[in-house]
């Protein structure tokens, strides 16, 4: 057989060598293919963009009613096709563009016009209530809004406590709406003002509704209130038909308490912190010195009068109000207690020719009432031996001791007498007439039958001794005492023992 020729050989070797190349560039051409359907899909379509401007800039842009930003702004990725574009700013009208996005991308520019307004003036009560316009609020009252949109609007105004007002109204362009003469219902006023139509005799009602008017700073409404507790104070009581003594003694502890209460909130709100209450004092003080005036023969409601006085230094006019009620009610059973609060007063004021008239009063008008004696003495020897510590100290400590000599005198019943003539010889030692107030000492200690007043007594005149440097008496008396029943006459007793000097020893 014969073999092949070198030609041959060659052109049966082609299409093995033709093969890897032509399988290489169909894996190429593979790869392209891929890489191309690849790139569109990670990436997506090249879509036109939309541009869009305003006059003025700034404006809110909704594209398909979708927020997309403020102008200016471009806005991609939308495709090709129509689309609403609205444009909105605070003062002007809004406006809608129909919008044909093309494939070379599309301007728009929106031109918009200002808005027509007109002014709302909201005149209503209270203050500082909030003013809301479709849901937003826009100021408080008294409001006046410059630039109000034009249209119909709902108006709603609210106040904690208070009943809220809510109204449409319409607002013409370059004209002015008003909403006055109107005031929101306060609910907690309003129930106030019911409790005194309720129970008109009851001080504390009108005290609540004063102290709102008066944390609202409503000071001209608080001082009426605050008036016309005072009036009713002063009024007597009224019953209805048929109560009987416990409710009436009831109804009458009540007004005291609401009284005393009166008396302590006046004084702390005339002097408030952080307000100026000038002229709610001035009202006040005069008010209550009118009053007082017109009810003089009530000595419940001249008492806190007169306390109030005294407490804003306002003592003439509280002596004053004294001794009105002493002229015009000579029979009442409450002059004993007018005579010892106007002596206390003259004390304080150091009016001496005051206290001397007044003492003699007690002397004269008392003379047979041993404990009325008493309580003038001590208001004296105790308050004046203070206030008193040069002129006028004598002339009070004698009217003291006149008074007790008086009072043991005509002292009811042993205790009475012993008492007074205890305090007789506080008086007589505040003048240094020793001998003579140990005497009184001893005679009270005897006169006693209550163990634990005697020996209380007895370590009053023990102290007495050992002031006096009676070192012996007042050991004897100690040590006796050192051993008393009592714990506290006791505890006293053995201090005032360790404070005394050491006996000498005897030779």
């Amino acid at each position: 057989m014969q073999s092949p020729s070198p030609v041959e050989k060659a052109v049966a070797a082609w299409p093995r060598a033709l093969f890897p190349a032509a399988l290489l560039l169909v894996n190429l051409c593979f790869v392209v293919g891929v890489f191309h359907q690849g790139a569109f899909t990670l990436f997506g379509p090249s879509y036109p963009p939309l541009r869009l401007n305003s006059s003025p800039e700034g404006a809110t842009a909704f594209v398909n009613g979708r927020l997309a930003g403020c102008t200016p702004l471009v806005v991609d990725g939308l495709k090709p096709g129509k689309y609403a574009v609205r444009f909105e700013k605070e003062g002007h009208e809004p406006v809608v563009y129909q919008v044909l996005l093309a494939e070379t991308g599309t301007p728009v520019s929106a031109r918009l016009p200002e808005a027509e307004t007109g002014v709302l003036k909201v005149s209503i009560e209270p203050r500082d209530a909030e003013v809301l316009l479709d849901g937003e609020l826009v100021g408080y009252t008294p409001l006046v809004l410059r630039a109000a949109p034009a249209g119909e609007h709902e108006l709603l105004v609210r106040k904690t406590n208070c009943e809220s007002l809510a109204q449409r109204i319409q607002v013409r362009p370059g004209e002015t709406v008003e909403v006055a003469g109107y005031a929101l219902r306060d609910k907690i006023l309003a129930m106030l003002q019911h409790r005194i139509l309720a129970e008109p005799q009851r001080v504390a009602n009108y005290m609540d509704l004063a102290h709102y008017h008066f944390a609202n700073d409503r000071l001209d409404d608080a001082a009426r209130e605050y008036e016309r507790a005072l009036m009713i104070s002063a009024l007597p009581l009224t019953y209805p038909e048929g109560a009987g003594p416990v409710e009436q003694q009831l109804q009458q502890r009540i007004r005291n308490e609401d009284m005393r209460r009166l008396k302590s909130e006046l004084r702390k709100k005339k002097h408030w912190p952080g307000k100026d209450v000038s002229a709610f004092r001035k009202r006040l003080d005069e008010a209550e010195t009118r009053i007082a005036e017109e009810n003089v023969e009530n000595w419940y409601f001249v008492e806190q009068t007169a306390e109030g006085m005294i407490r804003a230094n306002q003592l003439q006019l509280a002596e004053h109000l004294y001794q009105r009620f002493l002229a015009q009610s000579p029979d009442s059973p409450e002059v004993p207690n007018a005579l010892s609060a106007l002596l206390n007063l003259q004390i304080r004021m150091h009016h001496l020719p005051g206290i001397q008239e007044s003492a003699e009063r007690i002397r004269k008008q008392f003379a047979d009432r041993s404990d009325v004696l008493r309580q003038a003495a001590n208001t004296l020897y105790s308050s004046g031996e203070r206030s008193f510590r040069d002129a006028g100290r004598k002339e009070v400590l004698e009217l003291a001791e006149s008074l007790l000599r008086d009072a043991v005198q005509h002292a009811s019943t042993g205790e009475m007498k012993a008492l007074c003539e205890f305090e007789l010889g506080i008086t007589l030692s505040y003048q240094g007439r020793h001998d003579e107030a140990k005497s009184l000492f001893e005679n009270s200690i005897a006169g006693t039958a209550h163990g634990y007043t005697q020996a209380q007594r007895k370590l009053h005149l023990a102290s007495y001794l050992f002031d006096a440097r009676r070192f012996d008496e007042a050991r004897a008396l100690l040590q006796d005492l050192a051993s008393s029943p009592h714990d506290a006459v006791k505890e006293a007793a053995q201090i005032l023992l360790r404070k005394l000097p050491e006996k000498p020893a005897q030779k």
